[in-house]
């Protein structure tokens, strides 16, 4: 992948307020994870994250969702799925997610405190998932994560 750098942002934050590109300063590695609540793959990616941060409660710090939905739906769906972690809107006008220019979610990006992407992905695929959040993990001077057994009905991969 050629070094590409993540625009800069300024989006509205679910519970007030606003998160911009200057504020992912704290950690050397961010997770941004692009959804909407309708997308099954979204919906996987979600449920792994739910369950590694039972294990790992720090990823609230560097993990940032970004919705592609309408802020009210944003709001009840966050209360209830994503309680504690910083949910973005990028809705109505997308400016971010075109910027970017993926074509599906959830879309994943992983980028330093430069905004270099370091990684990108498109769909759901659960030990990318998982690798990509263990990288972040011991990056970020957490330790390590270790094996962690997630529930086995989560499948392998599904596109988004």
């Amino acid at each position: 992948m050629a070094i590409q750098s993540f625009p800069e942002f300024q989006l509205p934050l679910a519970e007030g307020g606003k998160i911009t590109d200057k504020d992912l300063s704290k950690y050397n590695t961010y997770i941004l994870i692009f959804y909407k609540e309708s997308c099954n793959a979204s919906q996987l990616t979600i449920k792994v994250i739910q369950q590694l941060q039972m294990a790992f409660p720090e990823l609230k710090e560097f993990l940032i969702f970004i919705s592609q939905d309408p802020l009210q739906e944003t709001q009840n769906f966050a209360r209830k799925k994503l309680a504690g972690f910083r949910v973005a809107i990028d809705h109505p006008d997308y400016h971010l997610s075109r910027a970017l220019g993926f074509v599906s979610v959830p879309a994943i990006y992983t980028i330093n405190t430069q905004r270099t992407i370091q990684f990108k992905a498109e769909g759901f695929n659960k030990r990318e998932l998982e690798q990509l959040i263990s990288e972040a993990i011991k990056n970020n001077g957490l330790g390590e994560m270790g094996s962690f057994d997630l529930a086995e009905n989560i499948p392998e991969w599904q596109p988004g």
